[in-house]
């Protein structure tokens, strides 16, 4: 049972008694995608699309939405497409319900210490992780031509985001490198990270100043193939989104509401144009079936016509020769 339901741009978050959440937003003409969502820490993650059906077109969909409350329960959402598991390297996507009843399902967690940011060197994937005395992270990793690359990273909300890369060094040795990350522990501050950063604001005025701008720059960050399309909008990430300042998404409910009465007539017309073209189309291809099928006995009959008067002038001359 639904007990409150609350917008959050283009999707309805339904929230029921037993403190599980659900997402909902409408996608094509007049379809609804539906999926799973979990809090972790102060971030809605947005599951994958596990249900799509018939149902409100696009202005009814957003009229409708305009009249819950804003979502309040978290400060950022972003989608589980975009974010890792440290330990497989897999997108949350995969596995996505055990990650959601393993985590807090509403209200803001305190987040825990991570252990003091205490100093030192890790692998994740294919980068290291450095974290230094005073609680500064960057990242490194390989590149093309024997380059190492290198940025900054912090953690937001339990999660590791990887920035921009800022430098970059030359003649380096490719296999130096990964002799080196292979020695190095397992990263184990954060359980979820991000090469890009991802995190949206919940609420256009939200500022956040000590997060990162853009993630490695060419260093190949993954999206899941979701958009299989099982998800809402293809998990499609905002382009120049910047961490920074948490931009709000580009597209606001209000801004994409049309006029109400004029609209839904609109809409309404274009439905019932849509039935009477289908109903045309099906009956001219009726048509054209009956016209090939009687063309077609005509054809066998005319065929049968003319050998019955071959055979009727074989027989007759055949009787007068005798």
């Amino acid at each position: 049972m639904k007990m409150a339901a609350y917008k959050l741009n283009e999707y309805c978050i339904d929230l029921d008694e037993n403190g599980l959440l659900r997402w909902e937003t409408h996608y094509g003409f007049g379809v609804q995608r539906r999926g799973m969502c979990f809090i972790y820490h102060d971030i809605l993650i947005i599951g994958p699309c596990n249900d799509e059906e018939i149902g409100y077109l696009k202005g009814e969909f957003l009229d409708r939405l305009e009249k819950l409350l804003p979502w309040n329960k978290t400060r950022h959402y972003c989608f589980a497409s975009e974010l890792l598991d440290v330990v497989s390297g897999r997108t949350l996507d995969h596995n996505f319900m055990d990650w959601m009843h393993s985590s807090a399902s509403i209200g803001r967690n305190c987040e825990s210490p991570i252990r003091d940011r205490d100093p030192g060197i890790f692998r994740l994937d294919k980068y290291r992780i450095t974290v230094a005395t005073g609680g500064e992270m960057t990242w490194e990793a390989c590149g093309k031509m024997n380059r190492v690359l290198s940025g900054q990273c912090n953690i937001q909300s339990g999660l590791l985001f990887l920035g921009a890369q800022e430098h970059e060094k030359k003649n380096a040795s490719k296999e130096e490198f990964f002799k080196t990350l292979d020695s190095l522990p397992l990263w184990d501050r954060t359980k979820i990270w991000s090469p890009s950063p991802v995190l949206r604001a919940c609420h256009p005025s939200q500022q956040e100043g000590n997060l990162l701008a853009t993630g490695p720059k060419g260093m190949g960050a993954r999206e899941s193939g979701h958009a299989d399309e099982k998800h809402p909008v293809r998990y499609k990430r905002q382009p120049g989104s910047q961490l920074g300042t948490l931009w709000p998404s580009r597209f606001k409910a209000s801004e994409l509401s049309w006029s109400c009465s004029k609209l839904h007539l609109a809409f309404r017309f274009g439905k019932q144009s849509c039935r009477l073209f289908r109903k045309a189309i099906f009956w001219s291809i009726s048509l054209i079936f009956f016209v090939i099928a009687g063309l077609l006995l005509g054809l066998r009959l005319g065929l049968h016509f003319v050998k019955e008067s071959l055979h009727r002038i074989h027989f007759s001359e055949k009787h007068h020769h005798k």
